[in-house]
């Protein structure tokens, strides 16, 4: 994503799929542009997501006590697959930035109706 413009990006965001945030997404959005859950830069990753599950480090080893996905009801997230670019609309109604998707799962088997997303995110 970084091969691209910011400008461009920006451009591009009002055409592409979009995603609605509710307070609590906007906020760890929020978070991620603004440093605050540095290293991420973006929503982890499965193997990152469940090594902080498991073991309070990132799949690197980094200590990180805190599981970053955005996670969506199924019924929302089926709309969305691995590779697509859609833009992060915050609860106040205001473009945030444009997600690329490059992890999708369930991130709790027993509980199907929520999927889970990771990958890089340009915010504005």
């Amino acid at each position: 994503m970084t091969t691209v413009s910011l400008d461009a990006w920006k451009e591009r965001a009002p055409f592409l799929k979009k995603i609605q945030l509710d307070k609590a997404q906007t906020i760890v959005a929020k978070e991620l542009a603004e440093g605050a859950l540095a290293p991420l830069t973006g929503y982890q990753l499965r193997r990152d997501y469940e090594s902080v599950r498991d073991n309070g480090t990132l799949a690197d080893g980094t200590a990180f006590d805190r599981a970053v996905s955005l996670q969506l009801p199924e019924e929302v997230g089926c709309q969305y697959q691995i590779a697509d670019d859609v833009t992060l609309v915050a609860d106040s109604g205001e473009v945030l930035g444009v997600f690329h998707i490059e992890d999708k799962w369930l991130p709790d088997p027993s509980n199907p109706s929520v999927l889970a997303f990771g990958g890089a995110v340009v915010f504005f």
